[in-house]
C-alpha cells in the first residue's frame, strides 16, 4: 500500500512541476487540506497515547497550512525544531517543507487573489461530480 501512496505524491509533484513549465507566470499554490493530510500521516505517531504535549505537537503540526499570519508560523516552526519530542527525520522534513513555505502555508497567499481558500475542495467536488 504504501508505494502507490508515494507514486500519487510524485505524480502530484510531477504535475505542479508541469504547471510551471506550462504557466511560468502564474502563482502556483499547493492545497492546504492535501499539505495537512500528508502532515497527519508522519505524525500520528504523536496523537497516539496520553502525552498531552504529543498531543500538542500533533495538533500544531497538523495546522501549520492553515496559519494566518506569518509571525504565528513561524512561532509555531521555531517551537517544532526546539522541541524534544519529534524526530529528527520529521524535523528534516519540516525543514525541507519550510524553504517552501509559500506554496502551502495559507499565511502568505494573501498578497493573491484566491477567493479566500486555501483548499481544492470546490475542484475536487467538480471531479466527484464527473467521475459518478
Amino acid at each position: 500500500m504504501k508505494p502507490s501512496y508515494q507514486v500519487r505524491i510524485l505524480f502530484a509533484y510531477f504535475k505542479f512541476l508541469a504547471l510551471e513549465k506550462i504557466f511560468p507566470e502564474t502563482e502556483k499554490k499547493l492545497c492546504a487540506w492535501h499539505v495537512m493530510q500528508n502532515l497527519k500521516k508522519r505524525t500520528t505517531y504523536l496523537n497516539r497515547g496520553k502525552d498531552k504535549e504529543k498531543q500538542k505537537l500533533y495538533k500544531i503540526i497538523k495546522n501549520l497550512p492553515l496559519s494566518d499570519y506569518e509571525e504565528d508560523y513561524l512561532e509555531d516552526f521555531k517551537y517544532l525544531m526546539a522541541n524534544q519530542n519529534i524526530s529528527k527525520e520529521l524535523k528534516d522534513y519540516l525543514q525541507e517543507r519550510h524553504k517552501q513555505k509559500e506554496v502551502w502555508v495559507k499565511c502568505y497567499f494573501k498578497n493573491f487573489f484566491t477567493c479566500g481558500t486555501c483548499t481544492t475542495s470546490r475542484i475536487e467536488s467538480k471531479h466527484r461530480t464527473y467521475k459518478i
